[in-house]
C-alpha cells in the first residue's frame, strides 16, 4: 500500500469520536439488541460486559439469522461475533483505515490502554475527515476502476430467495429491476429495519426502497462520497453512456483512500509533503531493501537540522547499534515510540511505523518522526541534580521518603530507608510509580493526589506497603505536594508500624477471646440442662474457634462407659467413632493428656478415623473425673496453634463446673420422679402427667388409653423364692413394658406389683391391641434367678378409654381397676377392656 498523507497520519482515532455509538449490554435479548441498532440506525451494535468489548452484531448477522428463525428473544451474545476487530484510541487514522481495508470490515471498535470501550469509527465517519484533505482532488470514479458487478433480481422474487442469495454471494444489497430496469434496491439495512414486519413469501418489492440514486461514472470520488451523504445511502448504481455498468460503494471508496494508487496518488504527494515540510519534528522516509535501509526523503526540518542524507543508509543519521534495535521493532510490531537516540549534541525521540509493500524491488517503507528532546533533557538532568542534593539530606532519616510525580505517579526521589525496608534496589525504584508499592485501588491515589495538588491538603493515614518479596508492611503516611522545576510532586513521610500493629492484634484477639469467654459464660447460666450446655460448648468452638467438625463423648464415671455421643459439622457412622462403649480404649484417657496434631509429623491416634488436616482430642474433668472427651477436627493444616489451644482449654475449664451442678440437678429431678428400682415413673409423675394430657385431650379432641396391670401370683413368688428374686421380676417386667410401647407412651409404677400405660392419641383399639402385645412379650419373657434357675411370669391387665370411659382421672382409674379385677377373676394372664 502506499502512503497517502502524513497530515491524516497524525490524526488520532479517538478524534473521530462523539460518542460511544450503538451499545448494549450481554445479558440483553437478540430483539433489544436489533431495535437499538434500528434507534441509531447504524448497520451493527457492540455487546458490552462490565464496559468491555465482548462481541458485535451486524446487519449481515441479522439477515443469517432471519433465515436461520432463530428465537430473538435469546441472549444477543449468543449469536455475536467475538472476533472483535479493535484499535486503541491513541492509533493513527493511518493505521485504523489499513486495518479496516486487510480485514474487510466496515467498523472498528476502538479501546484505551486497557481494553475498556471508548466508541466505535465507521467508514462513513473516516470518509468525513478525510474528504477535505484528499477527496476534493479531480479523481473520478472512472480513475480508480470502482465499478463493480451489479447484482440484480426482479420485483416479483420472493424475499426469502433474496436473503439466501446474500448468504450465498457474501453480498450487502441487491437491485430491483422491471423487465431488467432498476426500480429499487434492498440492502442488508432494510432487512434491520423491517425485522419485524418482513415476510419472507411475500415479493421483494413490498421492501425495496426507492428510488435507485445513480452517478456518472466521469463523477468524482469526491463528489459521489456528497451524494451519499445527503442521500444517507451507502452506495450509488454507475451509468456509462446511458447504461448500468456497476455500483460503488463506502468501502470503495476507503479502499481507494488507502489502497495501491501510485499512479494517481503520487501526482498529488508533493501537496502532503508541502505539509510535512511545515512541521517542527524531523521526518523522513525510507525505503527498505533487507540487506539495507535508504533515505527516500526529508522534510525541511530534518535536512536543516542533521542535513541531507536523501539516497543514503539510515546508519548515517542513526547509530547502527540504535537503528539495530529500531528496524527489529518495526518489522516485530510494524511500528516503535519514543526510542531516544543521540545524534551529535542533540537527543531525538523517535516514533515511527512500517508497511509492508508486495513489490519485488523492495520489501517495505518506513516512516520515522524525530522529536528533538534536547532542552527537556537538559531539565530533567538539573531535576535529578536537585533531587540528588535533597536525597543526601533525607537519606538520614529512618522513616521512609518518597517523593513521585503527580501526574503520572513515577517515582523521582526515595531514601535509603525505602530500600532496607521495602527490599527494591535503586534501579527499581526509579522504574516504578507509587501504584506499585502501595496496596490500594489505584483511583482512590489519583482521588487523594487530587486534593492534595489541587486543595494545597495534608493527607494522614494508614497504608499497606508492597514489599519486594510480596510481604505487607503497614505503614503511617502523611502527604503533602511539593514543586519541583514548576512541576507538582507529592512527598510522602512512611513510618513502619509493624510492631504496633502486632500489638494492636494481640490486643484485639485477647480482648475478642475474653469476650468469647464472658458470653459463654453468661449463656451457660441460662443453661437449663445438661444436653443445652453441651450445645453451647459446641456453638462457640464452631462458630467462634472456627472448628470444622466435633465430637462430644458424654461419658458416666460411675460406669466407666460412654452414656451418648453428640456429632457437630458431619454424619458419622456408629462403627465409625474411636470410641465405642469402653472408654479405656481411649489415649486421652489412659495418658491424662490432650492429644494433638497439627501436621503430617505429629503423633498419630490409631483410632482416629475421621478425615482431617488438623485435630485436637481434650477432656472434660468434673471432680477429678473424667465426664467427657472433646474431639476436635479442622480442614486446615497447623490450625490448633497455642493461642487456640489455650482459649478451649479456658472454655472447657469455664464449663465443666457449669455442666457438674447441671448433671446433679438433673439427676435430683430424676430420683424425684422416678422409682428407685424399675426406674420408672412413680405414682405422682405420672398422676400429674395423665391429668394434663386428659386437659390435651379435650382441647384438641382425641382419645387417651389407660392400662392398669397386676403381675399374676406375686406374692407366691415373693413367699417361693423371696424379695431379692420379687425385684428382679419387675425389673425385667419393667423393661418389657418400655420396650413394648411407643416413644410417646408413659409406663410407670403405680404401687407394689401394680403398674401403669398411659397411652395418647390411642382409641380402644389400638389400645386393646397394645395390651395383648404386653401379656405376650411377658408371658415370653424368660427371667433367669439366683441357682440357674428360670422363671415364666404372666399379667392381667384391665383397660379403660377416655372419653369413652371416662372423662376424668378418677373415672378411668375405676374402670380400668374394675377391669383389672374381672381379669384376675376370669383365669389371668388376660386383658379386659
Amino acid at each position: 500500500m502506499f502512503f497517502w498523507g502524513f497530515g491524516m497520519i497524525n490524526v488520532q482515532v479517538q478524534s473521530l469520536i462523539n460518542d460511544k455509538g450503538p451499545v448494549i449490554d450481554s445479558d440483553c435479548t437478540l430483539s433489544d439488541a436489533i431495535n437499538k441498532m434500528v434507534e441509531y440506525n447504524e448497520g451493527f451494535i457492540i455487546i458490552l460486559a462490565k464496559n468491555n468489548p465482548v462481541g458485535i452484531l451486524t446487519e449481515r448477522d441479522v439477515v443469517r439469522l432471519t433465515m436461520q428463525k432463530v428465537n430473538f428473544q435469546d441472549k444477543v451474545l449468543g449469536f455475536a461475533s467475538r472476533n472483535l476487530i479493535t484499535v486503541r484510541k491513541d492509533r493513527d487514522l493511518y493505521f485504523a483505515i489499513n486495518l479496516m481495508i486487510e480485514n474487510n470490515i466496515r467498523r472498528l471498535v476502538v479501546v484505551g490502554e486497557k481494553g475498556e470501550f471508548i466508541g466505535s469509527i465507521t467508514m462513513k465517519k473516516i470518509l468525513t475527515k478525510i474528504e477535505e484533505d484528499l477527496l476534493k482532488k479531480d479523481l473520478s470514479l472512472k480513475d480508480v476502476n470502482a465499478s463493480k458487478e451489479i447484482i440484480s433480481v426482479e420485483r416479483q422474487t420472493k424475499t426469502d430467495d433474496v436473503l439466501k442469495l446474500f448468504v450465498l454471494k457474501n453480498i450487502g444489497s441487491v437491485v430491483i429491476t422491471d423487465n431488467q430496469k432498476p426500480i429499487g434496491i434492498f440492502t442488508e439495512r432494510d432487512v434491520l429495519n423491517k425485522i419485524g414486519i418482513l415476510n419472507l413469501e411475500a415479493p421483494i418489492e413490498n421492501y425495496m426502497v426507492s428510488p435507485v440514486f445513480t452517478v456518472d461514472i466521469e463523477t468524482s470520488v469526491y463528489k459521489a462520497l456528497k451524494i451519499m451523504n445527503e442521500k444517507n445511502i451507502s452506495r450509488l448504481l454507475i451509468v456509462s453512456d446511458s447504461k448500468y455498468v456497476g455500483f460503488i460503494t463506502q468501502r470503495d471508496i476507503l479502499r481507494i483512500v488507502g489502497g495501491d494508487l501510485k499512479s494517481f496518488l503520487e501526482k498529488k504527494l508533493k501537496h502532503a509533503k508541502d505539509v510535512l515540510d511545515l512541521l517542527p519534528e524531523l521526518v523522513i522516509e525510507l525505503i527498505d531493501f533487507s540487506e539495507e535501509q535508504v533515505v527516500l526523503w526529508m522534510n525541511k526540518k530534518a535536512k536543516e537540522k542533521i542535513g541531507d542524507f536523501v539516497g543514503s543508509n539510515i546508519t548515517t543519521i542513526i547509530p547502527e547499534r540504535d537503528w539495530g534495535y529500531i528496524y527489529s521493532q518495526l518489522l516485530r510490531h510494524k511500528k516503535i515510540e519514543r526510542y531516544r537516540i543521540t545524534n551529535k549534541s542533540s537527543i531525538y525521540e523517535i516514533s515511527g511505523s512500517y508497511l509492508f509493500s508486495d513489490a519485488k524491488d523492495y520489501k517495505g517503507r518506513v516512516k520515522l518522526m524525530l522529536r528533538d528532546i534536547s532542552e527537556e533533557y537538559e531539565k530533567e538532568k538539573l531535576v535529578q541534580k536537585e533531587l540528588q542534593t535533597y536525597k543526601s539530606i533525607i537519606n538520614s532519616i529512618d522513616d521512609m521518603i518518597i517523593i513521585y510525580q503527580a501526574d503520572n505517579g513515577k517515582i523521582k526521589l526515595f531514601n535509603n530507608s525505602v530500600n532496607k525496608k521495602l527490599g527494591y534496589t535503586d534501579e527499581e525504584l526509579i522504574n516504578m510509580t507509587i501504584y506499585d508499592i502501595v496496596e490500594e485501588d489505584e483511583e482512590f491515589i489519583k482521588q487523594n493526589i487530587e486534593k492534595i495538588v489541587r486543595k494545597g491538603l495534608t493527607i494522614t493515614g494508614r497504608r499497606t506497603y508492597k514489599e519486594v518479596h510480596g510481604e505487607r508492611i503497614p505503614v503511617e503516611v502523611s502527604a503533602s505536594s511539593v514543586l519541583f522545576n514548576g512541576v507538582p510532586h507529592i512527598s510522602i513521610v512512611a513510618r513502619d508500624i509493624s510492631q504496633r500493629v502486632k500489638l494492636e492484634k494481640e490486643i484485639e484477639e485477647k480482648n475478642f477471646k475474653i469476650q468469647v469467654l464472658h458470653n459463654f459464660i453468661l449463656n451457660l447460666n441460662r443453661a437449663t440442662s445438661v444436653n443445652e450446655a453441651y450445645h453451647l460448648l459446641a456453638k462457640v468452638l464452631i462458630e467462634n474457634i472456627k472448628i470444622d467438625k466435633l465430637l462430644i463423648y458424654k461419658i458416666n464415671p460411675s460406669l466407666n462407659k460412654v452414656s451418648d455421643i453428640l456429632t457437630f459439622g458431619f454424619d458419622i457412622e456408629h462403627e465409625e467413632y474411636c470410641i465405642n462403649g469402653d472408654i479405656n480404649e481411649c489415649k486421652v484417657i489412659l495418658t491424662g493428656n490432650t492429644i494433638l496434631k497439627n501436621s503430617e509429623f505429629d503423633y498419630v491416634c490409631q483410632r482416629m478415623n475421621i478425615s482431617h488436616k488438623s485435630f485436637l482430642c481434650s477432656k472434660i474433668l468434673s471432680s477429678g473425673k473424667v465426664i467427657g472427651i472433646l474431639n476436635m477436627v479442622s480442614n486446615e493444616r497447623n490450625f490448633f496453634t497455642p493461642d487456640k489451644v489455650d482459649t478451649i482449654e479456658d472454655l472447657v475449664n469455664a464449663f465443666s463446673p457449669f455442666v457438674s451442678n447441671l448433671n446433679l440437678i438433673e439427676i435430683n429431678k430424676e430420683l424425684a420422679l422416678k422409682d428407685s428400682l424399675t426406674n420408672l415413673y412413680n405414682r405422682r409423675f405420672i398422676t400429674e402427667f395423665f391429668m394434663k394430657e386428659l386437659e390435651k385431650a379435650k382441647r384438641f379432641n382425641y382419645d387417651v388409653g389407660l392400662l392398669i396391670i397386676d403381675v399374676d401370683n406375686f406374692k407366691k413368688l415373693n413367699d417361693t423364692y423371696g424379695h431379692q428374686t420379687g425385684d428382679i421380676v419387675l425389673k425385667k417386667i419393667s423393661n418389657v413394658f418400655s420396650n413394648t410401647v411407643r416413644d410417646m407412651d408413659v409406663v410407670g409404677r403405680w404401687g407394689g406389683e401394680e403398674f401403669i400405660v398411659i397411652l395418647p392419641k390411642s382409641d380402644k383399639e389400638n389400645t386393646f391391641k397394645v395390651a395383648e402385645r404386653i401379656i405376650k412379650n411377658i408371658s415370653s419373657e424368660i427371667i433367669s434367678i439366683e441357682g440357674g434357675k428360670l422363671l415364666y411370669t404372666t399379667v392381667s391387665i384391665g383397660m379403660a378409654v377416655f372419653p369413652e370411659d371416662g372423662e376424668n382421672l378418677d373415672d378411668l382409674i375405676k374402670v380400668a381397676d374394675s377391669k383389672l379385677y374381672e381379669a384376675k377373676k376370669s383365669g389371668k394372664n388376660k386383658v379386659v377392656g
